[in-house]
């Protein structure tokens, strides 16, 4: 990574998901690409920009500061991850998910042989699941999302991971850094210097 507030995000959305932390690591991975399109536009711009990330994504689109094909990562990224995930949707995370389950009315009083040959019949197949969608009953959705979020958090680091080796050999060269530091200064140039 070029710049250290990148490279320590990529290590937040890494660490999140070694620890299990499925859900954290995918809302970090929106915050890590949110940072590398500030990052481009202050590069090529010279501004800091503080929006969030639509604002940082149509700006990137109306200067033409990546290629249509980065660009379309980070919209259907955004779309489909970032806003779900950030303000905590589980309902349209897991929208068309559904999940088999063992709706059971005990007759009678319940038991520990009740409850035995229950568990024989689902084994055996005497009683078959519903598939009930998981985005409309709040009591299973949070447990439903953590296996789901395990598998798409690691896909998604390795898509994630991919697009930001492209976006540094693209966008984020020494050179590119040298010419806008000679264009807008480092920062460095307001701070009175000690005389030695």
């Amino acid at each position: 990574m070029p710049n250290p507030r990148l490279l320590f995000l990529y290590q937040d959305c890494y660490q999140a998901l070694l620890i299990g932390r499925y859900n954290a690591s995918l809302v970090m991975m929106g915050v890590l690409l949110e940072a590398v399109m500030k990052e481009r536009i202050e590069l090529k711009l010279g501004e800091y920009f503080s929006k969030p990330f639509g604002p940082c994504l149509q700006k990137i689109e109306t200067h033409k500061l990546m290629s249509q094909e980065h660009i379309l990562f980070l919209r259907k990224f955004k779309d489909i991850i970032r806003n779900p995930y950030q303000h905590d949707d589980e309902a349209d995370i897991m929208n068309g998910i559904y999940m088999p389950t063992w709706p059971i009315k005990f007759e009678s009083e319940i038991s520990a042989e009740a409850i035995g040959d229950l568990m024989k019949n689902i084994r055996s197949g005497k009683i078959k699941p519903k598939f009930l969608p998981v985005s409309e009953i709040p009591a299973i959705r949070s447990v439903a999302k953590q296996s789901y979020d395990q598998k798409r958090a690691i896909k998604l680091f390795n898509e994630v991971h991919d697009f930001l080796i492209e976006v540094c050999k693209f966008y984020f060269k020494e050179c590119e850094y040298q010419e806008h530091n000679l264009k807008y200064g480092t920062g460095l140039e307001k701070i009175e210097h000690y005389k030695i």
